[in-house]
Order: structure tokens, then sequence, then C-alpha cells
């Protein structure tokens, strides 16, 4: 007599099914699988998605763009710089053009580029010139008629570095630009603060001074700059330390380098510090500074 608990015997077998076949019996029932989730292509897509987007954002950052025109308009009132702004950014090959407008008579001169431009109440000023080396150059308002420089004909001043200061270093190393012709040039600074310095530094302040194979020094507030070279081959570099004043330091140091060939740039590399400013220059007031960035 069979007993009967539920609607399936303790065996998984329907009431009224005699069979006794125990494979049958004790056989698992299907297990039947619904179509779902694909984790295995939900990964194959989302590392496709991020591979794009890693492109997408590599375009973004390239800059392959032509040189542009690059115009700023600047005023001067009492000796000051009114702008919001007194840092302008362009990229090295740009064409540059400062727009000024001053109420008093002077000059404007832009360091390491060497480049002046008279001004005068009422008269608008324009100062144009190629950003054919990278780096931050300060540029500078002068009091009065502007006097031409005579590069040369005075002995170049010798600065002294102030008591219980701690005596500055300065070192040098280069590697080849991005661009034929170019040259990577970085200083490494000990004991020395580059302009403009925070005023209570406890160090000596200054700038310094860049020679290729002897030539014009050019003259940097930044402790790497991408200047060009004209001709193939090695090449030797001096740098050196000078005050405030554009006075040597007497601290200098030397490295060499070959490039494979020479810039193609028409323009020659500035050479901002073959003048040495005299007493009657001294009044030249730090209005702002134009950064050129590598394109």
């Amino acid at each position: 007599m069979k007993v009967i608990t539920d609607n399936w015997n303790a065996s998984g077998l329907a009431p009224g099914d005699d069979r006794s076949n125990a494979e049958d019996i004790n056989r698992a029932p299907p297990v039947r699988c619904r179509r779902g989730f694909n984790a295995g292509r939900f990964k194959i897509i989302a590392t496709l998605g991020l591979a794009l987007l890693a492109l997408l954002a590599l375009a973004a950052c390239s800059d392959d763009s032509e040189p542009e025109d690059r115009e700023f308009s600047l005023t001067i009132e009492d000796g000051k710089l009114t702008n919001e702004s007194s840092t302008f950014e362009v990229k090295q090959g740009d064409t540059v053009t400062l727009l000024l407008d001053s109420d008093e008579e002077g000059s404007l001169h832009l360091h390491g580029y060497d480049v002046d431009v008279a001004v005068m109440p009422g008269m608008a000023a324009k100062l144009d010139f190629v950003a054919s080396a990278t780096g931050r150059f300060n540029f500078e308002f002068h009091h009065g008629e502007m006097e031409e420089h005579e590069h040369g004909e005075e002995e170049a001043c010798q600065a002294e570095i102030p008591a219980g200061l701690p005596t500055p270093e300065i070192s040098v190393s280069a590697s080849p630009g991005a661009e034929a012709g170019e040259i990577e040039v970085a200083v490494e600074l000990t004991n020395f603060v580059l302009q403009p310095a925070p005023e209570d530094t406890t160090l000596a302040r200054g700038h310094w001074h860049l020679s290729i194979d002897g030539g014009p020094e050019s003259m940097f507030g930044v402790t790497e700059v991408t200047v060009p070279v004209d001709t193939a081959g090695e090449h030797q570099l001096m740098v050196s330390l000078s005050d405030d004043a554009h006075c040597s330091l007497g601290i200098t140091a030397m490295t060499k380098i070959t490039v494979a060939e020479g810039s193609d740039h028409e323009t020659e590399s500035p050479e901002a510090s073959e003048e040495e400013h005299d007493e009657e220059e001294s009044d030249g007031v730090l209005l702002g500074a134009i950064e050129v960035y590598p394109r």
C-alpha cells in the first residue's frame, strides 16, 4: 500500500507513475538557462569604449596648428599697466603685436628679445616680434625719452653677493628639442631666486643668461627654455647668473650638445642682454611678461 503525502512522493514521481528505474528516479531535473546579462560581452564593449576615449583625448592634446598672429592692447597709466592680467600667453612661432597706449612719454623694453618701442601720450605705439624662443620674458616701462642702446661700448658691471648670503650656484643640461635645430635647455639653481621673487626672500635674486658658441647672451627668468641653433653639429652652451641690475655675479656653468640638423626658423634667437643698463636707465618699472609655450 502506498502512502501519499503530497502531489509528489518521496521518490520525485507523480502519483500513478509506477516507474521503478533507479536511474530515472535519481536523475536531477534539467536546468533551463534564461538568456540574460553577458558579462564577457560587456567587458569587451567597455574596453573598446575606454580605448576610443583615450584616442580622442590624445587627439585633443596634440597641437599641430600653424603659427598665429596674436595681438594684445596694453594701457599704461602712471607708469603701471591697467590690464586685468599682466601675463600674456602665446606659442612658439606666433607673431606677437603689442598695441600700447601710455599717458606719459617713455619706452617699453621686452627682455629676452631685446626690442624697444617709444610711447607718448595721445600717440598709439606698436611693438612687433616673432616668438622664436620659449620661456617667460618680462617687459618694463622706462620713463622719459628713449635712448638708443650702444652695445659693447661700456664694460659689463660686476655684482657682489651681499654679505651673509650663501653663494649661488647654477648647473645646466641640454637635450635635442622636438623640432629640427631646437635645443631644450634646463638650469638648476641653488641659493638663487629668479625674478620676480618674493619680497621676503633671504637669497640672492636676479636672472640667468645663455650664450651659445660664444655668441650674444639671452636673458631668462624661468628654468627651462627652448632655443634654436642655425647649424648642425656640436654647440657649446654657457650659462651665468646676474643680479637685478643686470650685473654679472661671475657664476657660470657650461655644457655641450650635438644636433643633427640646423634650425628651420628664419628668425634669430633673442639677444636680450647685450646691453648693460646704466644709472640713467634704472627707472625701469616691471609691467608684466610674455609667456611663450612650445607649439
